[in-house]
């Protein structure tokens, strides 16, 4: 019984971990525009991709959107 508290206290705890690390539709949403704006972009080869990606992100971090 004891071995069963305990297993349940770990599967509670588990999905409470795993209800966290979800994005809300919200997130996933700005990260699809995010991806978007940055994929649409065909001059861009991959290391300006991910450096576009990086300083847009980080725009979004600290309250600076780019449009």
């Amino acid at each position: 019984m004891l071995f069963k508290s305990g297993l349940m206290r770990v599967f509670r705890f588990l999905k409470q971990r795993r209800r966290e690390i979800r994005p809300s539709e919200e997130e996933m949403s700005s990260a699809r525009i995010i991806m978007s704006k940055v994929s649409t972009s065909s001059e861009l080869d991959i290391a300006d991709r991910a450096a576009k990606l990086k300083s847009i992100i980080e725009g979004h971090i600290h309250g600076d959107r780019e449009s």
